[in-house]
C-alpha cells in the first residue's frame, strides 16, 4: 500500500491527475488532495506512517507558501522517507 498526496490549487488539474493515475497504476493506492497547505495537511506529513509520493504545485495561489515550502516541511518532518514530484505550469520555475 502506498499513499499518493496531491497538493495543487487547480481543481481540474487535480481531478486530471487523478483520473491517469487511477488508468495506469495496477498496485493497492490511496489518493488524498489539498488545494493548499492546511492545518488537516500538516497533520497528514507529521501523523503518516505509510510511504507516500507528494505531487505538488510550486506555485499556489497562496502568498504564505508554495510547492518549495512544503517539501522543506516533509523533509523535515518526514526525514526523506517519502517521494516528492513538483509540477507546474511557468517555464521560470522548470530550472
Amino acid at each position: 500500500m502506498i499513499n499518493i498526496v496531491i497538493c495543487d490549487d487547480d481543481k481540474s488539474f487535480t481531478a486530471n491527475i487523478k483520473k491517469k493515475l487511477k488508468e495506469n497504476i495496477n498496485f493497492e493506492y490511496n489518493i488524498f488532495s489539498y488545494e493548499n497547505y492546511t492545518k488537516e495537511f500538516l497533520s497528514y506529513i507529521k501523523s503518516n506512517k505509510v510511504s507516500t509520493i507528494y505531487i505538488l504545485d510550486i506555485d499556489l495561489k497562496n502568498k504564505d507558501t508554495n510547492g518549495l515550502y512544503i517539501a522543506r516541511k516533509i523533509r523535515q518532518l518526514r526525514n526523506y522517507s517519502d517521494e516528492i514530484i513538483f509540477f507546474t505550469s511557468y517555464e521560470k520555475y522548470i530550472k
